[in-house]
């Protein structure tokens, strides 16, 4: 959420509901099996979550409204599933991450003060910074010919802005680019390689390193597989 990208406040979303499916069917294990729903029934609820989400609230009884959480849930649903271009704004991650809170509190009387939720953020930040830091990318088509990006890292190399912008294609528009269509991409992401020789030089040192394709200008799988390491991107 922390990362102000329209691809992380959507991964917030997913994580968050995630969390709180987790702990609807981890309630329902500890607390309702074999006491009020059988075994073979309860299986059969856990597949649909509002059967689920339904079940665990009749019968715990939280103070957070069922509706707010299917809401978000089939929010998270079109996000993972449809890969819709929705954006998420911060003030409903923020509002479902405090339902994910009381829940927790209220089905696992576990409740954790400001200080203790902000000990374990921080943890979290600290392990992920001892760490290569991978940087999100997204890929927004312009036309039916161009693509751009956006990234968390704003200063990048030129031979990651082509190979992204390459990258980007595949996945948004199923296709290679034309020199055409590469260049003029790069200037609508903000990262114009100019004059025009200096893309094209660029493009032989690509072909000499083996990063492009003899003769297309398509990644190698070797590189394509670098590429993944170093940016947190769409699969293709």
């Amino acid at each position: 959420m922390e990362s102000k990208t329209l691809s992380g406040r959507r991964l917030s979303m997913i994580v968050i509901d995630n969390a709180v499916e987790f702990m609807l069917k981890a309630y329902g294990d500890t607390q309702l099996l074999g006491k009020a729903i059988k075994k073979q029934e309860w299986e059969k609820k856990k597949e649909s979550f509002k059967e689920l989400l339904d079940f665990v609230f009749l019968q715990a009884k939280p103070s957070v409204n069922s509706q707010d959480v299917l809401d978000y849930h089939n929010l998270r649903n079109g996000l993972y599933h449809e890969a819709l271009p929705y954006s998420v704004e911060t003030a409903k991650l923020k509002d479902y991450i405090e339902k994910a809170h009381t829940l927790l509190a209220e089905l696992f009387r576990k409740k954790l003060t400001d200080e203790e939720w902000k000990h374990r953020v921080g943890k979290a930040r600290t392990g992920l910074a001892a760490q290569e830091k991978v940087k999100l990318v997204e890929f927004i088509r312009v036309d039916e010919n161009h693509i751009k990006f956006q990234a968390e890292e704003t200063r990048l190399k030129d031979i990651d802005a082509i190979t992204l912008i390459i990258y980007g294609f595949g996945v948004v528009l199923g296709r290679a680019p034309t020199l055409n269509e590469l260049e003029r991409s790069l200037n609508f992401s903000g990262h114009p390689i100019q004059p025009h020789e200096a893309l094209t030089n660029q493009i032989a040192q690509l072909r000499a390193r083996r990063i492009l394709n003899p003769g297309e200008y398509s990644l190698s799988r070797r590189f394509r597989n670098k590429l993944k390491k170093k940016f947190f991107v769409p699969q293709e």
